[in-house]
C-alpha cells in the first residue's frame, strides 16, 4: 500500500507593501445607488493596475477602498473626503504554497499585529490576502514583521 507523501512545504509568509494611498470611503447605501454612475466613471475610466479599489456593500453602507490618486479634488469633495482623513498602506501576504497547503494567514497576520495594539482591515480576493494600515502606524508594522520568524518582508 503506497502513502501519500505530502510535498516539502515553505513554511514562510511574504509580506510585501503593495500601496501607499489607498483611502477608505463609507457610504450611505442610497446616496451610493443615487450616484454610482460617477463612481464608475471615475473607478473604470482611470484604473490601471498600479491602483487598489475595493468595494463591500452592505444594506445600509457601501465600503470603498480606492486609491486616492483615481480621485481629483471634486472626487474628492464630493465624497466628503476630510483633510484630516487618514491613508492606508496595503500590505499583501502570501505564501509559495497554494491550494489546501495556503492555511492559517489570516490567523497568523492578526497574532503579530495583537501585541502592538496596530488595528487592521482586511481585504480578500480570490488569490490575495491584503491588510490595510494606517499609514501613521507603517514603519511599527514593517519593524514587528521583519522581528517575526518565518515572515519575509520583500522589498518592493
Amino acid at each position: 500500500m503506497a502513502f501519500y507523501e505530502r510535498p516539502e512545504i515553505d513554511n514562510n509568509l511574504y509580506v510585501k507593501i503593495e500601496y501607499d494611498d489607498i483611502l477608505l470611503l463609507k457610504i450611505p447605501s442610497d446616496e451610493f445607488h443615487e450616484h454610482k454612475h460617477l463612481l464608475y466613471k471615475t473607478i473604470l475610466g482611470k484604473l490601471s493596475e498600479k491602483e487598489f479599489v475595493s468595494f463591500t456593500q452592505t444594506k445600509k453602507e457601501v465600503s470603498l477602498f480606492i486609491s486616492k490618486s483615481l480621485l481629483n479634488e471634486d472626487e474628492l469633495e464630493f465624497y466628503d473626503v476630510k483633510k484630516y482623513q487618514p491613508l492606508y498602506s496595503g500590505f499583501r501576504f502570501y505564501t509559495a504554497n497554494h491550494g489546501i497547503y495556503h492555511i492559517g494567514v489570516v490567523n497568523k497576520i492578526s497574532n503579530i499585529f495583537i501585541g502592538i495594539n496596530i488595528p487592521i482591515l482586511y481585504v480578500n480576493s480570490y488569490g490575495n490576502n491584503y491588510i490595510l494600515i494606517e499609514s501613521r502606524f507603517k514603519e511599527l508594522a514593517i519593524q514587528r514583521v521583519m522581528d517575526v520568524p518565518n515572515f519575509v518582508f520583500v522589498e518592493n
